[in-house]
């Protein structure tokens, strides 16, 4: 998880949003989860970083921008 949430945070340096495809995600939330767990684990990473994040068609693409919170 520390290393998706790098490439992250260095793609959001120097874009608005950064979308991670499903063999991205898969490496960390794996696939044979349940999709509901998945969402909310995705959605517990994002909100734990200071990230929003939107979920495409459930384990297809998130993207993530960083939180209006700061």
């Amino acid at each position: 998880m520390k290393k998706l949430a790098e490439y992250i945070a260095s793609r959001l340096d120097s874009r608005k949003f950064c979308s991670v495809f499903e063999s991205e995600l898969s490496r960390v939330w794996p696939r044979n989860s349940k999709s509901d767990d998945r969402k909310a684990a995705i959605r517990d990473f994002a909100k734990a970083h200071g990230l929003s994040v939107i979920i495409h068609d459930p384990g297809l693409r998130a993207v993530f921008k960083k939180s209006g919170k700061h």
